[in-house]
């Protein structure tokens, strides 16, 4: 297979063979059945049902057996292993859950996310199948765009969505294949930096085009639904990725050796947002600015919940602690923050194996990006680092939706990829 740029000329060509075909729409058929989730019906076959739950641990049996049959190895880094630590501690809070139930289907869910960040860590090889995965994760997102126009056009909506039934039947928005609203709006502010970036790197003209149209729909869409989180989330994405590909070399000149900045960044900025509902009161109202004000008070639940139960209540069981919680919300029991969900669910120590991860994996991208990667280190770390925002909008960002899980991964596999490459030199 060729890829070429603009005009024509080619740039590389790689043999894919049978396997690496296999491997290719393997990996396109986990990225449809994680985004696309919810226009599939449940099924039940004998004992299994739940589509959304065992389907992935189908897929866990094909990623171990291609492990063992076709890798001698697995690819190891900071990030990764912080990942892995997160998951088995999250595991570990069904010990003292005050919720078992709860926990148990939130820690089947966490348990699968982790074979979906696996399988595309392990299945993804080559720096050159990334082009091939950017266009197929932006159809994906397209799949969803053309089913939220036909939602406009016909006035109704997938079973999945609650804009099917009462008592939000009368709302004017559109999920796709989502729950609600926000949860489309969120996959839609993750896909502005990766066609953003399309835009501006020599893909052919078709592609600009292409993301041109995935672009100019994703926003259009995001402002139609009132999405105010992933409005903010996408505007940043798109001016950071401009801007940081016209300033990298003067970035690099300011620092040679990129260190934890982000990490550190989004440490204090986790400290602070969870400390201040501590010492001041709520400086919005309740009746003119409800929906930030009762984000607030979900804030306040967190930082109570830390002092209260550090080891955290147990995964998946925010909403029970909200519930119980004598803090006022307006009867809103969602976390609507990756954030307040982390620290009110797993507490101190999960929470600071999270934002490891999360920041470790962030600053490798970037530094990778300084290094003069230019292909996607850049928009997969900025896709991460918009989820800080654009989750903001959304009830429950880490259990109800795999979006953020499906950038975690695709942002590990591109790190294993090409951060390992011995063959990879600064620029």
């Amino acid at each position: 297979m060729k890829l070429a740029d603009g005009d024509g000329t080619e740039l590389t060509s790689f043999p894919l063979g049978g396997l690496g075909l296999l491997r290719l729409a393997s990996v396109a058929t986990l990225l449809v059945v994680v985004v696309l989730n919810g226009a599939f019906p449940s099924v039940r076959i004998g004992p299994f049902s739940f589509f959304d739950i065992h389907v992935f641990w189908i897929a866990g049996l094909l990623l171990a057996v291609y492990l063992l049959v076709h890798r001698t190895s697995i690819a190891l880094s900071t990030p990764f292993v912080f990942v892995c630590l997160f998951v088995l501690y999250a595991v570990t809070t069904l010990f003292w859950t005050v919720d078992l139930g709860v926990s148990v289907r939130a820690g089947f869910h966490v348990v699968s996310s982790l074979i979906v960040v696996m399988g595309l860590s392990s299945l993804l090889r080559r720096e050159d199948e990334y082009p091939l995965l950017s266009a197929s994760f932006l159809a994906i997102v397209s799949i969803a765009l053309l089913i939220s126009f036909w939602e406009l056009w016909s006035g109704t909506h997938l079973p999945v969505s609650r804009l099917s039934a009462p008592p939000y039947a009368d709302e004017v928005a559109t999920s796709s294949v989502y729950l609600n609203r926000n949860y489309f709006v969120f996959l839609l502010s993750t896909a502005v930096p990766l066609a953003t970036w399309s835009l501006l790197r020599n893909a052919p003209i078709s592609g600009r085009l292409a993301a041109t149209a995935v672009l100019a729909a994703s926003l259009g869409m995001i402002l139609y639904n009132r999405g105010r989180a992933g409005l903010l989330a996408s505007s940043l994405s798109f001016v950071a990725v401009v801007v940081l590909w016209q300033f990298r070399e003067k970035i690099r000149l300011l620092v040679p050796t990129w260190p934890p900045i982000l990490t550190s960044s989004i440490g204090l900025v986790s400290a602070v947002t969870l400390l201040l509902p501590q010492v001041t009161s709520n400086p919005f109202s309740q009746s003119s600015s409800f929906s930030i004000w009762s984000r607030w008070q979900l804030l306040e639940i967190a930082g109570n919940t830390l002092l209260q139960q550090p080891l955290g209540y147990g995964i998946g069981t925010f909403q029970t602690a909200a519930a119980w919680s004598p803090v006022e919300t307006g009867r809103i029991v969602s976390p609507h923050s990756w954030l307040a969900q982390l620290a009110g669910e797993v507490g101190v120590f999960g929470l600071c194996l999270f934002v490891l991860a999360y920041g470790t994996l962030v600053d490798q991208l970037f530094s990778l990006y300084l290094e003069g990667d230019d292909e996607y280190a850049l928009p997969l770390c900025i896709a991460l680092l918009s989820f800080g925002i654009g989750s903001i909008g959304v009830g429950d960002p880490l259990h109800s939706s795999r979006i953020f899980w499906v950038i975690l991964g695709l942002g590990l596999s591109y790190l294993h990829v090409v951060g390992s490459n011995p063959e990879r030199e600064p620029s």
